[in-house]
């Protein structure tokens, strides 16, 4: 039950990186291919997704697909 709850919150660009870890832990295989840090970093509860792209030299609009790729795909298991 509570995993169901636990995936079932809907992301979006705004979204911070803490609750987007802790929510879809799927994303975490994002952070590590895209070598962020975001997994314990301090900043993760303030930076939402175009800020950790910026603050890793990525483009925030393909991060994000990326994100919402892997999200979806989770889902479809």
């Amino acid at each position: 039950m509570a995993n169901r709850k636990r995936r079932s919150g809907k992301i979006s660009p705004s979204t911070k990186m803490d609750e987007m870890l802790t929510g879809h832990p799927e994303v975490i295989a994002v952070m590590n291919r895209n070598r962020m840090l975001c997994v314990g970093c301090l900043l993760a509860s303030f930076h939402d997704t175009w800020d950790a792209a910026r603050e890793h030299g990525l483009d925030p609009d393909a991060l994000y697909e990326e994100i919402t790729e892997a999200i979806g795909k989770s889902r479809r298991l």
